[in-house]
């Protein structure tokens, strides 16, 4: 059993604590696989300067607002509706960057035209995958699928379900051998 999320391990991880022990965690997007018995088995950067430029491409643009994920954590460039620590730019972000959001208050519209952006401008470095009202962004090659399909050549598995609810659980419904969504789902 695991769990495939676009959220940074420790906000997937920490609220099953002492309640679930998947034996494996996507996250990320698929940019970082964590196995129970060997820990991080992937943890795919995007490169800095990417980064950088995704962040100054986007800024404030159609209300965006971007989070990284460095490390295991949530760290948001300036406010964010989620409570997660807060760094002035991405240059106070410390550790790796493994993981960049844009999030559009709600605005379906503009994630769709940012999703688009990112992969005509920054497509050779990294891959965007709407999530509703956000952009999820790793690097090039990552995806809940790749993540998906990973794990199961890692365990042996001869098929592998997956249940996804939004546009960024698309790939993780094709790699999928059997994929299950929701009646309410986009």
């Amino acid at each position: 059993f695991g769990i495939c999320t676009g959220r940074a391990f420790d906000s997937a991880a920490e609220p099953l604590e002492g309640i679930i022990e998947p034996d494996f965690y996507i996250v990320t997007t698929g940019a970082q696989i964590y196995l129970k018995d060997q820990g991080f088995i992937l943890d795919a950067e995007i490169d800095r300067e990417v980064a950088r430029s995704i962040a100054e491409h986007f800024y404030d643009r159609e209300g965006a607002r971007l989070v990284v994920v460095s490390g295991t954590e949530f760290l948001t460039v300036g406010a964010s509706r989620y409570s997660m620590r807060e760094v002035a730019s991405i240059d106070e972000v410390e550790g790796p960057i493994t993981g960049v959001s844009l999030e559009f208050n709600g605005d379906i519209e503009a994630a769709a035209r940012a999703q688009v952006e990112v992969e005509r401008v920054f497509g050779d470095s990294v891959s965007a995958f709407q999530n509703l009202s956000s952009v999820d962004i790793v690097r090039a090659g990552c995806s809940k699928g790749t993540g998906t399909k990973r794990v199961k050549e890692v365990f042996g598995c001869s098929s592998i379900a997956g249940i996804g609810d939004s546009y960024n659980d698309l790939a993780l419904l094709r790699a999928a051998d059997v994929a299950y969504t929701f009646h309410k789902a986009p």
